[in-house]
């Protein structure tokens, strides 16, 4: 722990993050309007920064705790731990404290920026010290529950995918359950159990207009159930831990699965329309890539359920007095398809070239004869082959949802920003389609230099989506807030010129992978 919390990238990473926090403070400040009272601007200020310190605090278990103990797993170091004196406890407590340095020393940096609306009013000491215990506990959580399936997982791709889908379903679903139980029944019910072990509903009721409506009760309640959950995933884990590394007896599914691998080769096979042998150096690097990139059967029928319950709120909008409620959890609905299948491509894109960069496959291929620029082709053809469908999916969810706002903007009541939805959706087609290729090469390029493929995951999305999705609240908030002028025509300009913004971000990253890679391919791949 001394040696983690002295680390370079552990400043580097704390200083970030509160520079990010006083920009958002400053941002606030300047670009509210001027009749904008200190109490408006401090609670917008409380409410930014915990927004801002919620979304840190959810994915940290992601990316820090999901393949900690699953990697010790696949090196077959985790045994050895269990011939010294150490237990469970100490291996998987030991394990998260040194992983989740960063994120709480991050969490640690934001929380003085919190006590700064206490200078402006508007804000109470007990509100921010509770928004601060929300904010802790969610942390805890999301490191907890990354520690719960490192236990039970030996691949990385799984294990972020689980732990990733696994958080998003703790804090998005009640909070969407809710959302839909109120536009139906049109009045608040917030006390049900179904909502109160979301972190975000903690958070919700922390603040002082929801707190002091149910006497602290609902909020107390959650912090009571969000603490119950994550002892018992800690202790779940600290448990199973110590068997969790024997291998186990699947003599009787082997069969299956040599069948089941058959069928898959010999499908790829007639996809790459080979006649007998493969004919191109990038076609046998796609085969190698694609042969064991298939996702679990778990994240299809998430994804499926997730398409299913965004069909059914796009329905009861049209349909029922829902109206804008229903198109708006729909709409939301259609945002976490994008993100997970990106968050999913991003695994994909990294995962192959770093297991051969990482085992020593890469220096063998180099090797060979076979050219630096078949590598790179097959890794990207065997994204695009995996992820075809779920791309023609995602396209055709926005092509429903532009057709929804065209037809029925009436009974949605939306003509006035008609033209806004119209750039935000179809717009959103070609950043998709940029955002993956975009994804593709890059996530190459951060496999090279990475050392974990969970770093090249990270780096990959970062480059990537970070910019235009930081950016996108900005200009939204500043059309808003603009006086004057019509908001409408505002909010088009917006939407273009964030576009506009992230299709240019996607040919220059492009272009500069491209670059690099033809340039530096072969010094990377001998790294490590």
């Amino acid at each position: 722990m001394r040696v983690t919390a002295r680390m370079r990238w552990i400043y580097r990473t704390r200083t970030s993050v509160a520079l990010a926090s006083i920009a958002a403070w400053l941002f606030v400040f300047l670009a509210a309007p001027p009749r904008v009272s200190g109490a408006e601007k401090g609670m917008g200020l409380l409410i930014t920064l915990s927004a801002m310190a919620m979304l840190l605090a959810l994915l940290s278990g992601v990316f820090l705790t999901a393949d900690c103990l699953s990697q010790e797993k696949r090196e077959g170091t985790l045994g050895l731990l269990f011939l010294t004196p150490l237990n469970g406890y100490d291996v998987v407590l030991g394990k998260m404290v040194a992983n989740a340095a960063s994120s709480f020393f991050a969490l640690l940096s934001i929380l003085p920026i919190l006590c700064l609306p206490l200078l402006t009013g508007g804000v109470t000491w007990a509100e921010t010290l509770r928004v601060m215990l929300a904010l802790l506990l969610s942390l805890g959580l999301s490191l907890s529950l990354g520690m719960f399936v490192s236990v039970f997982s030996i691949e990385s791709r799984k294990a972020f995918l689980a732990t990733f889908l696994s958080i998003l379903g703790l804090s998005a679903v009640p909070m969407l359950a809710w959302a839909l139980a109120e536009a139906a029944s049109r009045r608040v019910v917030p006390d049900s159990f179904c909502f109160q072990w979301s972190p975000i509903y903690a958070l919700v009721f922390a603040f002082d207009f929801n707190y002091n409506r149910f006497s602290g009760v609902l909020y107390w309640r959650s912090v009571l159930f969000l603490g119950l959950i994550v002892l018992a995933l800690l202790t779940t884990a600290c448990r199973r831990v110590g068997s969790s590394w024997q291998s186990r007896d699947t003599s009787g599914s082997e069969p299956k699965r040599r069948a089941w691998l058959s069928r898959r080769r010999a499908s790829l096979k007639a996809r790459l329309k080979l006649p007998g042998l493969i004919q191109r150096g990038a076609d046998l690097y796609a085969w190698l890539s694609y042969r064991s990139s298939a996702p679990g059967a778990g994240t299809l029928w998430f994804l499926g359920a997730l398409t299913a319950f965004w069909f059914l709120m796009l329905m009861l909008s049209g349909t029922t007095r829902l109206r804008q409620g229903g198109f708006t959890i729909a709409m939301f609905t259609a945002f976490a398809l994008h993100l997970i299948v990106k968050f999913m491509l991003g695994l994909e894109a990294t995962r192959q070239i770093h297991q051969d960069v990482r085992n020593g496959n890469m220096e063998l291929l180099l090797a060979t004869p076979l050219p630096e620029r078949e590598i790179v082709l097959g890794q990207t053809r065997a994204c695009r082959r995996r992820f075809r469908g779920l791309a023609r999916l995602l396209t055709g969810i926005n092509v429903v949802m532009e057709l929804s706002v065209f037809l029925f903007y009436e009974q949605l009541q939306m003509r006035s920003v008609d033209k806004v939805f119209t750039v935000f959706f179809l717009g959103g087609i070609l950043a998709l389609h940029l955002d993956f290729r975009a994804i593709q090469w890059v996530g190459i390029w951060k496999a090279l230099r990475a050392q974990t493929h969970l770093r090249a995951t990270f780096d990959t999305l970062r480059s990537v989506l970070a910019i235009p999705w930081i950016l996108f609240p900005m200009l939204f908030f500043l059309a808003v807030q603009r006086p004057g002028g019509r908001t409408e025509d505002v909010l088009f300009v917006s939407m273009v010129a964030w576009c506009g913004f992230g299709l240019g971000l996607d040919l220059y990253l492009i272009a500069k992978t491209k670059r690099r890679l033809r340039a530096h391919f072969r010094d990377s791949a001998g790294r490590f």
